[in-house]
């Protein structure tokens, strides 16, 4: 979409030409709605958020509620529980008490009918949260005691968590998982997750109350971390962690970020996806004529990884409507060009389409313009 900001002439006024601003907004095919819902101030949702957001195709309404005070609920929580509002739901450290009983029968049925669902460890997570009596109970893949309920103001209980180090690691079945490939080899894959720091603590899941059907994906030692089963056509995670955060402020960003992604497409059912996402990246987007115009191409795969052996076509859409082609140079997994002639004010598009192993990835757009020279 082209947003232009005009500006009236006014009396006097000798030079218009300056009168006049554009730019462009891109909306992406493909995107998913993430509601993040969190109870707690704590360091891991803002880096859970900020490896998210580096996803340009995956869009988190972050809402913080505080059990404690009505007045921090949305008025419009429920209807953001709907089915069908968004695609994965995340559940931070967030009591029960912040859902009327309305509200948490809708986000049951909101994953049984195909939300995705992923609760994260905290001290009024699961258990401790009260969540044994509600209807999250049946949709959560760990089983939960009743009696484990954390009072607000009261000491930790030291019987619902794993005190850290805890070295987080896949179990064999989820070496292979998708949400766990920080690798797409088995052994290098261990390796990786062997690298990463141990997180701080965790609360405790006991495999022999698992639900059945569920899948354990990682855990530290005899202690599971990371649970996923179905409920209806929803799929839903239980992760004991809080802690992950660590391994981005230990230089593991790159694992941190691929991790958090995949677990939401997961979620969101998008891990068979075979389509790539085919971008073009401008610095700006607007240039004086013939100014030089330096500009990226690119591909990666739904986890988020560059395909190094994509192919590329690329054209310059004049304002006349005519085409050129363009020439790239590759650069690793990127293919750089670069624009001299475009002389002609106006609005211009560069279209980029990829194929990889014969099969089509897509095609990407972006615009820019070539403003009025403007001697004022």
């Amino acid at each position: 979409y082209k947003l232009t900001l005009d500006a009236p002439p006014q009396p006097g006024e000798l030079v218009t030409t300056n009168n006049q601003r554009s730019t462009f907004i891109n909306v992406l095919p493909g995107g998913l709605s993430v509601l993040y819902l969190e109870g707690a101030l704590r360091v891991e949702q803002r880096f859970i958020r900020r490896a998210l957001d580096a996803s340009p195709d995956i869009q988190v309404d972050y809402v913080r509620i505080d059990a404690q005070r009505p007045e921090t609920r949305p008025g419009d929580l429920a209807e953001r529980l709907r089915p069908g509002r968004y695609q994965v739901i995340i559940l931070g450290d967030l009591d029960s008490t912040a859902f009327t009983e309305a509200e948490m029968n809708q986000l049951a049925d909101s994953v049984r009918r195909g939300t995705g669902l992923i609760m994260l460890g905290g001290f009024h997570s699961f258990a401790p949260g009260g969540y044994a009596t509600t209807p999250l109970a049946q949709v959560l893949p760990v089983g939960m005691d009743r009696f484990a309920r954390q009072q607000f103001d009261a000491p930790i209980r030291q019987d619902a968590h794993l005190a850290g180090p805890l070295q987080m690691m896949p179990t064999p079945l989820g070496l292979g998982h998708f949400a766990l490939l920080l690798s797409a080899d088995r052994r290098a894959n261990q390796a990786a997750w062997s690298k990463l720091p141990p997180l701080e603590g965790a609360n405790k899941f006991t495999r022999s109350r698992l639900a059945p059907g569920a899948i354990e994906l990682a855990a530290a030692g005899d202690s599971p971390l990371l649970v996923a089963h179905t409920y209806g056509a929803g799929r839903v995670m239980a992760f004991a962690g809080d802690s992950t955060w660590r391994w981005w402020m230990h230089g593991h960003d790159t694992e941190h970020k691929r991790f958090w992604r995949q677990i939401i497409l997961w979620l969101a059912k998008m891990d068979e996806s075979i389509e790539g996402n085919v971008w073009i990246r401008i610095e700006r987007r607007q240039f004086a004529p013939a100014e030089r115009i330096d500009f990226t191409v690119g591909a990666q795969a739904a986890t988020g990884e560059p395909l190094k052996g994509a192919t590329f076509q690329t054209r310059l859409l004049t304002p006349d409507g005519k085409a050129q082609p363009l020439d790239l140079v590759r650069q690793d997994a990127e293919m750089h060009g670069a624009i001299r002639d475009a002389k002609t004010p106006g609005d211009y598009a560069i279209e980029v389409t990829a194929t990889f192993d014969g099969q089509p990835l897509g095609s990407a757009r972006a615009r820019f313009l070539v403003l009025q020279q403007d001697l004022e």
